[in-house]
C-alpha cells in the first residue's frame, strides 16, 4: 500500500505543481524568497484552510515525511529561507529538491544545489539564513538511517524499545540468557532479534537484526519486493541483476519472475552511496556517520537489514 500511495503521489508531482516560475524583478539583488519559488501561492494554499499532507526529500535518495510534526519544521524553516545575488551553481554541490504536496493535490517543489536555489527558469540564487532548514534536513536524513518498518510500523533505534514492538503486536517473543528479545510472528519458524544496552525491555533499541525474519521489513524504502509501475522503487532501480526495471515488470507480470525477496539492491546501495564492504562471510556491511557524530552499521546478507547504533 504504501509504494502504491508512493506511485501516486509521483504522478501528482508530475501533472500538479505550484513552484511558479520567477516573477518580475527576478534577476535583481535582493528579489524575495517567495517571488523566486511560488511560496506565495503554496501560503494562499494554507490561508485557504489546505492542509500540508506530507512532504518529500531527495537528494538521490527519497525520504517520505509524514510525520506533521516535522513537516511543520520543514515548512517553517522553508519560509524563514531568503535569497541574496544570482549566482552560478557550485560545481560540487549536491542537487536536491524538497517537495510539500496538500490535501488539495497541488504541490510546492524547491530545487537546490549545494548552497543554492535553482528557479523555474534555470537560473541560481544565493541562499541566506539556510541554518534551520540544513539542521532540519539533517535530523531527517539520521533519522532516515535509523529507523526500521517492521510489520509497517516505524521503530527508530536510540528511542524506540522492545516494549513499543510488543504494543505494536508482535507480542509473540522470547528473551535470551544474553538479553536478546527474539520475536517470531509465524510459530518459530522466523525469528526477529533486538537488543538494548542492558537487556531491559524500557530501553531504548541498538540492534534491529532481520536477517532471520519473515516479517514485512523495510529499510530507506528497501523492502524487498519490486513492485509493479514503480520506476523510483529502490529495490528495482538498485537491483543489479541486469534487467530494466520495465523489463523486470514485465518478468513478473509474466510469473516469469517473483516479485518478492529481492534484497540484492539494498547491498549495492550501501556499496555504492556508503562504501560497504563485504566479509568472508559474505556480508555486505556500512558504517555511516550521521550529523550529530553517532555512527549507525548497517548490513546485509541478499537478505533484509540489521542495523545497529554504536557508540560515539
Amino acid at each position: 500500500m504504501k509504494k502504491r500511495m508512493t506511485a501516486i503521489l509521483v504522478l501528482m508531482m508530475l501533472t500538479v505543481c505550484v513552484a511558479a516560475a520567477a516573477e518580475g524583478g527576478a534577476g535583481v539583488t535582493g528579489t524575495s524568497f517567495a517571488a523566486l519559488t511560488g511560496l506565495k501561492e503554496a501560503q494562499k494554499t494554507l490561508a485557504a484552510g489546505v492542509k500540508i499532507g506530507g512532504a518529500v526529500y531527495s537528494e538521490g535518495d527519497r525520504i517520505e515525511i509524514s510525520d506533521q510534526e516535522n513537516v511543520r519544521i520543514l515548512w517553517d524553516a522553508v519560509s524563514a529561507l531568503g535569497t541574496g545575488e544570482k549566482t552560478e551553481a557550485p560545481a560540487d554541490g549536491v542537487s536536491a529538491r524538497l517537495s510539500f504536496w496538500f490535501r488539495d493535490d497541488t504541490v510546492f517543489e524547491l530545487f537546490f544545489k549545494g548552497n543554492t536555489l535553482k528557479t523555474a527558469d534555470g537560473e541560481y540564487y544565493a541562499l541566506r539564513n539556510e541554518e534551520p532548514l540544513r539542521k532540519a534536513l539533517n535530523e531527517l536524513k539520521d533519522n532516515s538511517l535509523l529507523t526500521v518498518k517492521i510489520d509497517g510500523y516505524p521503530f527508530v533505534l536510540g528511542k524506540s524499545t522492545p516494549q513499543d514492538l510488543i504494543a505494536a503486536g508482535l507480542n509473540h517473543y522470547v528473551t535470551e540468557e544474553d538479553g536478546t528479545f527474539s520475536f517470531s510472528s509465524d510459530e518459530g519458524e522466523s525469528w526477529l532479534y533486538v537488543n538494548t544496552e542492558h537487556g531491559q525491555p524500557d530501553e531504548p533499541i541498538l540492534t534491529v537484526n532481520a536477517f532471520w525474519s519473515n516479517m514485512y521489513t523495510e529499510y530507506c524504502g528497501f523492502d524487498g519486493i519490486c513492485s509493479i509501475g514503480w520506476l523510483d522503487d529502490p529495490d528495482a532501480v538498485w537491483n543489479p541483476d541486469g534487467y530494466t526495471v520495465d523489463e523486470r515488470d514485465n518478468l513478473i507480470e509474466d510469473g516469469e519472475m517473483s516479485a518478492w525477496n529481492h534484497w540484492e539492491g539494498l547491498g549495492r546501495w550501501l556499496t555504492e552511496r556508503y562504501g560497504a564492504a563485504v566479509s568472508e562471510e559474505g556480508i555486505t556491511e556500512a558504517r555511516i556517520q550521521l550529523s550529530d557524530g553517532r555512527t549507525v552499521c548497517v548490513s546485509t546478507n541478499d537478505t533484509p537489514v540489521c542495523i545497529s547504533l554504536l557508540p560515539y
